[in-house]
């Protein structure tokens, strides 16, 4: 069965990841760089670029998540923490070839850092000089915004570059309709593999208020995502058919069925119900929680 956390993980990450890929097809580049690398998001990526063999460069903020990324297959990861980080990005970018960037912290110097170090790659294999610098386009598309501050572009990079913003729902509407549905059907297929997310907790709206639980999630660090339940701790409503009202043999024994014990976690077999999506009609004689019929 399907929980919360499962119908979450199928909706932007997944769709945003695949829609890095598909621009980067789009627009004519053969590989990718990733910034925020070790996020949720980072680690679809990362999946669906390997099975799919695609480049990727992965850019993140300490060892301890270039460690993460490497144990699950990540082969070019760069650490802007570390002393050799631009040399390091430009070795990853001649290796890949990418020319294309998908930024999620938006403010600082990274944006423009990219640009130098894909300039400095490219040139590396060029015949000649060019005062303009290479005429390949380098791109780097700003999603997220982990750094509010202004982005700050140093050029010295040529003239064939561009920075933008990239939103999924604006792409979505540029595949149409055809494309779309191919993105949502892969994330059916792998949502337990390459598109499954980790949650470091859940918790209630009111929870999400609590000062001690914002000076967590508010920091947006890499393995604290919280999952936030509207439903947590509410008490389902007991089911009781209409007064007077005549119910079918199939429709009295569901309601019957509804306010026995769950064995696996003690609550009403109706609330395991209610938490997979299942009206008191819809439940058969098993628990769609533990799959027990008593």
């Amino acid at each position: 069965m399907w929980k919360l956390a499962s119908f979450d993980a199928c909706f932007v990450n997944p769709l945003t990841s695949q829609g890095m890929v598909e621009t980067m097809r789009l627009e004519d580049h053969q590989a990718l760089v990733h910034t925020a690398a070790a996020s949720n998001l980072g680690q679809m990526l990362n999946k669906i670029c390997i099975a799919d063999g695609v480049g990727l460069v992965n850019i993140v903020r300490s060892r301890q998540q270039a460690d993460l990324l490497k144990a699950q297959g990540a082969r070019h990861v760069c650490d802007s923490s570390a002393p050799s980080f631009m040399q390091d990005l430009t070795e990853a970018l001649a290796a890949t070839g990418a020319t294309l960037a998908f930024d999620a912290i938006g403010g600082g110097k990274l944006a423009g850092q990219i640009l130098s170090c894909m300039e400095a790659a490219i040139n590396r294999t060029a015949k000649e000089y060019s005062r303009y610098g290479s005429a390949t386009h380098k791109q780097v598309y700003i999603y997220g915004g982990l750094d509010t501050g202004p982005t700050i572009i140093n050029r010295g990079f040529g003239m064939a570059w561009g920075v933008g913003g990239w939103l999924l729902w604006p792409f979505m509407q540029r595949i149409g309709s055809a494309g779309a549905q191919k993105l949502r059907e892969r994330v059916v297929a792998e949502l337990k593999t390459t598109f499954a997310s980790h949650y470091s907790k859940e918790i209630s709206l009111a929870q999400a208020l609590e000062p001690e639980e914002i000076a967590v999630y508010g920091k947006r660090a890499t393995g604290a995502k919280y999952l936030i339940n509207p439903n947590k701790g509410k008490q389902a409503p007991a089911a009781t058919p209409s007064a007077g009202r005549r119910l079918s043999p199939h429709a009295q024994f569901a309601f019957e069925f509804a306010r026995r014990r769950c064995k696996g976690t003690g609550r009403l077999i109706e609330e395991c119900g209610q938490e997979n999506g299942l009206t008191t009609r819809r439940l058969s004689s098993v628990c769609p929680c533990c799959m027990s019929s008593e």
